[in-house]
Parts: structure tokens; C-alpha cells; sequence
């Protein structure tokens, strides 16, 4: 059985950033250390994903500014 579930678009970053924080507070709880370490590992993952969703800065012009341009 295949569910489609309509209408639900990709995550921002704001929900990656909150399940980052939720992860790495996991991880500074957990008294055993693989499972720490695996969630630390989720958490570094959901940052990583943070960075790829949030839009990338304007590009800096590639002209020198004493250069002056035709209308």
C-alpha cells in the first residue's frame, strides 16, 4: 500500500535548526556514549541541512567599481 500524502512541501530551515538543537540537547543527555555520539551525528546531518536550505547570499559583482559602464 503506497500512501501520497498531498500538499506538504520541503522543510525549512527552521524545522531542520529545531530538530538540530532537539539532537544535539539529546546528545549532551544520553549517559550511554555510542548512542550520544549517534545522536551528535544526527544533529551535525540536520545542521548540514540548515545550510543547504537556507538561500545563498547575492554573488559580489565581478566588475572592479571604477569601471563605467554604456547605457
Amino acid at each position: 500500500m503506497k500512501i501520497v500524502l498531498e500538499g506538504l512541501g520541503v522543510p525549512s530551515a527552521d524545522y531542520y535548526l529545531k530538530q538540530a538543537e532537539i539532537a544535539s540537547r539529546l546528545a549532551l543527555a544520553e549517559p550511554d556514549p555510542e548512542k550520544a555520539r549517534a545522536m551528535h551525528v544526527l544533529a551535525l546531518e540536520l545542521f548540514d541541512k540548515v545550510a543547504r536550505t537556507q538561500p545563498s547570499p547575492p554573488a559580489e559583482p565581478t566588475m572592479p567599481s571604477d569601471i563605467i559602464q554604456r547605457q
